[in-house]
């Protein structure tokens, strides 16, 4: 009997409710767009459903910084708040404006729902190190070869252009590669390195510094 109730029990208990909270986190909403904003929903929901589904309502958050643990997700609403839209208030008010844009989509695909986004916050720029092209020979002086330590990587900006200088520490030979992620833009020197690998910050791909090819989706493309 306590297989069966291992097994069955928590699908029977957890899987409705799953379904609940789940199923309007992106319905509805614009795809193909790279801002999380605006695809992505937060609602928020009673103490108990927050647990069982690990705060998982804060899905805006957790999908533009998917490495913060659940536990932490809000703390992280509210250092965000200010850049998103306004969250939703119950799940109600979410799946009254939802239903009807399913209604809609059905005769016409390309309607969504439109999320108002707050303007623009001034920031500082990230550190580079900024670059000149020699002009006889087109090298880049990047850096020293002690500024990056082995497992290490350094960003540096060529014009317009960004680029990651990478100190690998199995051979112990410098590698570059763009500084953009192929598939959210984001700047690879935010990431982390795991052996021969940086990870993108924003959805956790993976590219093989050495040769520039993707290792872990959701990346496709080479570097």
């Amino acid at each position: 009997m306590a297989p069966i109730a291992y097994v069955f029990l928590p699908y029977t208990l957890g899987a409705w409710h799953f379904v609940l909270v789940g199923v309007f986190q992106h319905a509805g909403l614009a795809q193909d767009v790279l801002d999380h904003r605006l695809n992505t929903r937060t609602c928020l929901i009673n103490p108990i459903s927050a647990f069982i589904y690990w705060n998982m309502h804060y899905h805006v958050e957790h999908h533009i910084f998917p490495l913060v643990p659940y536990y932490n997700l809000p703390e992280l609403h509210e250092i965000l708040k200010p850049q998103l839209p306004k969250p939703y208030g119950s799940m109600w008010e979410v799946y009254r404006e939802m239903i009807p844009a399913l209604i809609k989509q059905c005769s016409n695909p390309d309607y969504y729902i439109k999320r108002e986004c707050p303007s623009k916050i001034d920031s500082p720029e990230s550190q580079a190190l900024s670059c000149a092209p020699d002009k006889h020979q087109g090298w880049v002086v990047a850096c020293q070869a002690d500024e990056v330590p082995h497992g290490d990587m350094i960003r540096f900006d060529v014009g317009p252009q960004t680029f990651v200088l990478y100190h690998a520490e199995d051979d112990g030979k410098f590698y570059a590669t763009s500084g953009s992620c192929t598939h959210g833009a984001a700047l690879l020197a935010d990431g982390l390195i795991t052996g021969n690998l940086v990870e993108c910050p924003k959805h956790n791909g993976c590219f093989d510094f050495k040769t520039g090819l993707p290792k872990r989706l959701p990346v496709r493309k080479a570097l």
